[in-house]
């Protein structure tokens, strides 16, 4: 991938991270959508989950197991999915 591409991609993932997140201020989202998303942009953010599974809450458990899902994946085809998710749930 070209460096230009790759800047490309960057910028329009971070773009639609804004966009979902002001989505989700008004209109609400399925839990499942939000872990998926959760999930994408964290290895398409940070790569491969190597956190411990310590967790303090279901909810914290569900984010890791999320995130962990994605493991083995690129960042780049992580935030190709994330940005065709977030499309998907904003124009539906």
């Amino acid at each position: 991938m070209s460096r230009e591409v790759e800047e490309l991609l960057n910028d329009l993932f971070d773009e639609q991270a804004l966009k979902i997140k002001e989505y989700h201020d008004h209109k609400s989202i399925s839990n499942k959508d939000l872990l998926e998303l959760y999930g994408l942009y964290k290895q398409g953010k940070d790569g491969d989950n190597n956190d411990g599974c310590n967790f303090r809450s279901f909810k914290e458990k569900k984010m890791w197991e999320s995130w962990n899902n994605y493991k083995g994946k690129t960042r780049e085809d992580c935030k190709y999915l994330f940005i065709n998710k977030v499309n998907d749930i904003i124009n539906n």
